[in-house]
């Protein structure tokens, strides 16, 4: 008999193995949930820049920003640069919303504030372009480390002052 004749016996037996007593036996395993599948047409996209702006106590400051978004776009998915035209919007919301932040003399300190606001403009912005925001997050609003030296400095003199 041959390996193989050997192997289709033993398939075809019935196994010897006896089933365990009901009170021996282990619980039925869980069932497996799957993670949820992206959309193919569903993207993660990085943003982050700074520019200046207008503080109404210590005049011109450059603030940074930076976040990451979820859009979904069924044309822009799959250009190789979908991500940047994407990023683009989002960041020149970001940054018109700043500025009239900046006009309405609201101080660096409270543009953390503005978020929902920011998130709205952008939220906007995107359906402009037919993208569907999933979520946008903007991780911070803050002032640049030359900004920062420079509005301790000028608080320094007023203490002094």
């Amino acid at each position: 008999m041959g390996l193989l004749d050997a192997f289709k016996n033993m398939m075809e037996q019935p196994s010897a193995k006896a089933t365990p007593a009901p009170s021996q036996s282990k619980p039925a395993p869980a069932p497996i949930k799957s993670a949820p599948v992206a959309s193919p047409d569903t993207f993660k996209v990085k943003f982050s820049d700074n520019m200046p702006y207008y503080d109404p106590e210590f005049g011109s400051v450059e603030v940074m920003f930076n976040g990451f978004a979820e859009v979904k776009s069924e044309s822009w998915a799959k250009d190789p640069k979908g991500q940047d035209f994407v990023s683009s919007i989002i960041t020149m919301s970001i940054k018109k919303e700043l500025m009239a932040c900046g006009n309405d003399k609201v101080s660096y300190k409270d543009l953390n504030r503005q978020v929902i606001s920011i998130n709205k403009a952008c939220t906007d912005a995107l359906k402009e372009k037919n993208i569907e925001a999933k979520s946008i997050n903007i991780a911070s609003i803050t002032l640049t480390a030359e900004s920062r030296q420079a509005v301790d400095k000028a608080r320094k003199a007023k203490e002094l002052g």
